[in-house]
């Protein structure tokens, strides 16, 4: 906990390789659970009550797919939203010239694209540690998992890889 505390007050991060473990530790990482945790931790964050929406959407779309990833129809409606967010944030910074922040929403929009570890990077000095923790463990759905052991190790500064029971 002091480790995850430190993190958020000196802005220190993890980088893109300790969250990329995560998904490395588990033959059931849970993306869609991914998706739609960050959904819920970055969106309340987007301060631009239209790009939240869009961000919202967005989301939800790729969660559908990623719960029934054998849809084609889905596959191509979660591209889709995923670049439309993506051109939405384009849009706003060509016009808005740094006066509205995307940072949020791009972190999101990692996710949609299956960069996970990238998003959580991204969102870790906005959203925090902990919860950026809480669910990759969670995502992780292994069988007799001791979760609240997991987040100790890990906030104390063990890898995901040593925090976890071996595959």
């Amino acid at each position: 906990m002091r480790q995850a505390r430190e993190v958020q007050q000196t802005g220190q991060r993890h980088e893109v390789s300790w969250w990329a473990q995560f998904p490395e530790v588990s033959e059931r990482f849970d993306e869609a659970l991914v998706v739609e945790g960050l959904a819920d931790l970055i969106e309340p964050k987007v301060a631009a009550p239209l790009l939240r929406r869009e961000v919202r959407i967005a989301a939800d779309v790729v969660v559908r797919y990623l719960n029934r990833p054998q849809s084609a129809e889905l596959a191509e409606r979660a591209t889709e939203a995923a670049r439309r967010l993506t051109a939405t944030l384009e849009r706003i910074n060509e016009r808005s010239e740094g006066g509205v922040s995307t940072v949020q929403a791009a972190a999101l929009g990692l996710a949609l694209r299956g960069k996970y570890a990238e998003a959580a990077v991204e969102a870790e000095p906005f959203v925090g540690t902990t919860p950026l923790l809480r669910l990759f463990v969670t995502a992780l759905r292994m069988e007799r998992f001791d979760i609240p052991l997991a987040l100790r190790l890990l906030e104390g500064g063990q890898s995901p890889q040593r925090s976890t029971p071996p595959r």
